[in-house]
């Protein structure tokens, strides 16, 4: 036990204080004691058995802008090519199809519209990418008779002209 004194400066204030200081025991050391971890050190990531770690990882959804582009009207018997257009421009294209509302009006293979009879269709292009991801487009057609020629002779020409 140990008792602690004090008194100020000038001794108008005395304060004691007793300590008793007790031997603790130790305990024996451990094989492998815990270890504090350190605030500046990151934790190793926990990694799954079952996950192949040569997989790349997923790449985020980018959107994807499909346009159709071309002439908005053909006649019947007549084709058009339409064409599209895709961004981004680095996409890997795994299938491309192209399919028209009303085959009883126009056809379409490969961008090609071909008039079949008078009305309107929608053309619709799918492309499928890569990752098996879907984009659509449509872009509609009119389909119109095709302006008959008047046959004979011209109007404009008089049967009274006569050369003198």
């Amino acid at each position: 036990t140990i008792t602690l004194a004090v008194t100020t400066k000038d001794g108008g204030f005395k304060s004691s204080l007793e300590v008793k200081v007790i031997k603790e025991e130790t305990p024996p050391e451990e094989e492998n004691p815990p270890v504090e971890p350190d605030p500046n050190e990151t934790e190793p990531e926990e990694t799954d058995p079952d996950i192949d770690n040569k997989e790349e990882p997923e790449k985020p959804d980018i959107p994807i802008t499909l346009t159709i582009t071309g002439p908005n009207t053909v006649n019947v018997g007549e084709e058009i090519t339409l064409s599209y257009t895709l961004e981004p421009k680095d996409i890997t294209i795994k299938e491309v199809k192209w399919e028209s509302s009303d085959s009883g009006k126009a056809t379409v293979t490969n961008g090609t519209v071909k008039g079949v009879s008078a009305g309107s269709v929608t053309i619709t292009v799918t492309i499928i990418t890569s990752d098996d991801k879907t984009t659509e487009a449509t872009y509609t057609i009119t389909i119109t008779e095709k302006a008959v020629e008047p046959s004979g002779p011209n109007p404009e020409e008089s049967e009274d002209s006569t050369d003198s």
